[in-house]
């Protein structure tokens, strides 16, 4: 028979306690990059979320999706009001066969003078305040209803014609290929 697949995870939490005591606390690690290119300066925050099949992802994924609606608070105050400090935001869930990566990003917008841009440490405090409110206060349910029908519309469109066998064999080589239907039903 074939032999099943091993995958390998960190050890959570609840094993570091059992095995190093109930006073464990998982550090808080950050690693900052700073890039310079001639572009629009951008932020991006990022954390490492659980692998693909995991039931934390179906949140984590519409999250992303509800943070970055045309119609939701981050981008409304950010890019569309009338002191905008953004040209552009998104929060998404990238999954993969082990972690993934959640991102929260904006791209800085010219002060009126367009001689500077927001500063990127300003940016950035406004990125973690929706992190920190997408932690305590749930989605608007209309923004919420909208991302789920958007989410729904491009799974079946993903299925049409031969779509679906690049979605088969993208969703076998991550995982099982029957995980295909089972991520919609968490959501």
């Amino acid at each position: 028979g074939k032999s099943p697949r091993v995958r390998t995870e960190e050890p959570s939490p609840e094993f570091y306690r059992r095995t190093v005591g109930p006073n464990f606390k998982p550090p808080y690690i950050e690693k900052r990059v700073i890039g310079r290119a001639a572009t629009n300066p951008n932020v991006t925050i990022m954390f490492h979320i659980p692998p693909l099949w995991h039931d934390d992802l179906a949140p984590l994924y519409i999250l992303g999706r509800a943070m970055s609606a045309r119609t939701g608070k981050m981008y409304l105050d950010l890019v569309n009001s009338k002191m905008p400090h953004a040209t552009s935001v998104s929060a998404n869930a990238s999954p993969a066969a082990y972690a993934g990566a959640f991102r929260v990003s904006a791209s800085a917008r010219e002060t009126p003078a367009e001689t500077t841009v927001v500063p990127l440490d300003t940016l950035e405090q406004e990125l973690w305040m929706y992190i920190d409110d997408a932690k305590t206060t749930p989605v608007d349910p209309q923004v919420l209803q909208r991302v789920k029908n958007a989410v729904e519309a491009e799974y079946l469109q993903s299925l049409a014609g031969m779509g679906i066998a690049g979605t088969l064999a993208r969703m076998e080589t991550a995982y099982r290929w029957q995980f295909i239907e089972e991520q919609y039903k968490q959501r």
